[in-house]
């Protein structure tokens, strides 16, 4: 089953508590199983967000699933990149791409 979660604000100090607790219901609880994390609105993502996205990522992999990006606007796409982040997620261009082939990955 995938689950797509449209991120909508900045995502920083202030915000962090909020964007968990928006992704911590929706983490996937078997394997195969995938949480898309749609960035399309997030202009802004400091580390906490970061840091929010490892922690969802490493829940998801403790029962054999994923947390997959999306939509990730030049900013934050720089920062993942720069951050190294984003060799721990698959990069689909949308979430329709979001599957298990390998024609999803960016």
């Amino acid at each position: 089953m995938v689950t797509v979660v449209v991120a909508t604000q900045e995502i920083d100090a202030a915000t962090g508590d909020d964007f968990w607790m928006e992704l911590a219901p929706q983490l996937p609880s078997r394997a195969g199983d995938a949480l898309v994390v749609d960035l399309r609105d997030v202009r802004f993502m400091a580390s906490t967000g970061i840091s929010v996205l490892l922690r969802a990522n490493a829940e998801a992999r403790r029962c054999g699933g994923r947390v997959d990006l999306v939509n990730a606007q030049p900013p934050v796409a720089r920062l993942l990149e720069l951050t190294g982040v984003d060799e721990l997620f698959r990069l689909p261009l949308d979430p329709a791409g979001a599957d298990d082939s390998d024609d999803a990955l960016a």
